[in-house]
């Protein structure tokens, strides 16, 4: 990593009440050229389109799988490599009561495998944009206060991107010559027109309608953790509650809940579902099991809400355009408000606060830029085993697959070469002149013979075998799910679908 690269600089985008409003930035090309410094990034990096297939379907899971990519790389020379480039802005509060607040952007490459893009290291701070300040409440809520603040996004945005596009004419490549932007084009028809209202626009030039080639609402993606895990099921939630209590299942549902096996990932409410303090990872851990939802029917307006609409019309299109959506969460860069944001800005004296916090984040940089080339790749998987008969005033013996030897896979139904069993002691034996042997007493699934499978997950009963294995046989630990209204018949839940 190159130290001039983490130089910051600030500038002056507005001044309004006679007060002056700056960007401070890092430049754009310099944060490209950290990212692609780190070595393990480099060797996580795709630049050519893949037809990937699974089981001859297919398979949309890295943005080089999508449609656009493909389109993109046949307009260019093929000497050429596409660069993609995500952007994400959000303001979020530097203090507890909330009243101060920073509006950091953040950048990463789409040319990098989701699995590593989702790390901390793979996004770079772009810099700080200007939040307005009114003189008072009533300046605070006139329309042209709010159209002012929306003009300085729109300015800040075009001095970080432009040096992108500070290049001769005649070297820009037309991506989609051939393609319609109508979208796009219809946008910017109703601005120049002065009837933006009536495309539910404001009256404010966007910049990304300058840009060559680009098409910023195709481009804007949907965002997995607002409005999935934070807004549909959120509302799936809410709807299938108020339809519990109408039909006085509510109880019986927290009960069945309660009597589910504790597991590292998962959500389970003792006191009944509390929604009110849930993040958007704990809305995926909870899960419901073999009941209806008939959410239409207590829903007010009969499921006619945007994100429904977007999530049934358009998902499957941008999935094929830049890949599976689990690559733009918006979860994995909120996560940075914690090290961009709130801890640097808890170190300064609350006096040019912007200014403080680049240098503490180049000072930082400084000292790691060492470790770039030590950067970890991820692990093998270290699970906590517990056997415990009263954990929190509940009992936690967890539930285990095993790897098992390959001259006993044909003897035993496994899943593909994977037994379960569950854990009920772990023991260290020592033996004279011989290594300490680690232990753990388990006893045993086994396959429903009439149906091994459903829905695509193992369906277990718990038998009376038990063995001592060894702790480097257990692959992994995993949550098992009683079949509620049956006696001794488990679910294997598969938490990576």
């Amino acid at each position: 990593m190159n130290i001039s690269q983490l130089s910051y600089s600030k500038y002056c985008v507005l001044t309004h009440n006679s007060q002056d409003y700056f960007v401070h930035y890092h430049p754009i090309k310099n944060c490209i050229k950290n990212l692609l410094s780190n070595p393990d990034i480099l060797k996580n990096l795709m630049f050519r389109y893949e037809n990937s297939k699974i089981e001859d379907e297919k398979s949309y899971g890295e943005q080089n799988s999508g449609n656009w990519w493909k389109q993109a790389e046949r307009s260019i020379s093929n000497h050429a490599n596409i660069l993609s480039i995500i952007l994400y802005s959000d303001a979020t509060t530097t203090d507890i009561l909330g009243k101060s607040s920073l509006h950091p952007i953040y950048i990463s490459l789409g040319n990098i495998l989701t699995w590593r893009r989702n790390k901390e290291d793979a996004k770079q701070l772009l810099g700080y944009l200007p939040i307005l300040s009114a003189k008072n409440e009533k300046e605070k809520k006139s329309s042209e206060f709010k159209e002012l603040a929306r003009k300085t996004f729109h300015n800040s945005i075009k001095f970080l991107l432009d040096p992108l596009f500070q290049v001769q004419r005649e070297d820009l490549i037309d991506i989609r010559k051939e393609v319609i932007l109508h979208n796009h084009v219809n946008m910017k028809e109703y601005f120049d027109s002065n009837t933006s209202k009536l495309a539910g626009l404001e009256q404010v030039n966007n910049y990304f309608w300058n840009i060559p080639n680009l098409n910023i609402y195709a481009a804007t993606v949907l965002d997995r953790m607002h409005h999935l895990d934070l807004g549909l099921f959120k509302y799936q939630i809410e709807f299938t509650m108020e339809l519990l209590k109408k039909k006085k299942l509510l109880n019986k549902v927290n009960e069945r809940i309660a009597n589910i096996p504790r597991h590292s990932q998962l959500k389970v409410f003792k006191k009944g579902i509390q929604l009110s303090r849930l993040t958007a990872s704990e809305y995926r851990r909870l899960w419901y099991f073999e009941f209806l939802f008939e959410i239409s029917e207590t829903s007010n307006s009969h499921l006619k809400f945007p994100k429904l609409h977007s999530w049934i019309y358009h998902i499957v299109d941008t999935i094929q355009e830049y890949g599976a959506i689990n690559g733009y969460t918006t979860e994995t860069y909120e996560s940075l408000h914690k090290t961009y944001v709130k801890i640097p800005y808890c170190l300064s004296n609350k006096k040019e606060v912007e200014k403080q916090i680049m240098e503490n984040i180049r000072r930082r940089a400084i000292v790691s830029r060492n470790r770039v080339g030590k950067t970890k790749t991820p692990m093998a998987f270290v699970a906590i085993l517990r056997t415990k008969n009263d954990f929190h005033h509940r009992p936690w013996f967890s539930n285990i697959a095993v790897n098992m030897n390959e001259e006993e896979l044909s003897e035993y139904l496994s899943d593909k070469g994977i037994y379960y069993a569950q854990t009920l002691l772990i023991t260290k034996i020592r033996l004279p002149n011989k290594s300490p042997m680690h232990l753990a007493l388990v006893q045993w699934y086994d396959f429903i013979e009439e149906t091994p499978f459903v829905y695509g997950c193992p369906l277990l009963r718990l038998v009376k075998v038990y063995n001592f294995i060894e702790i480097e046989a257990i692959e992994n630990t995993i949550h098992v799910v009683p079949r509620f209204n049956k006696n001794n018949e488990y679910f294997v839940m598969k938490l990576d679908r």
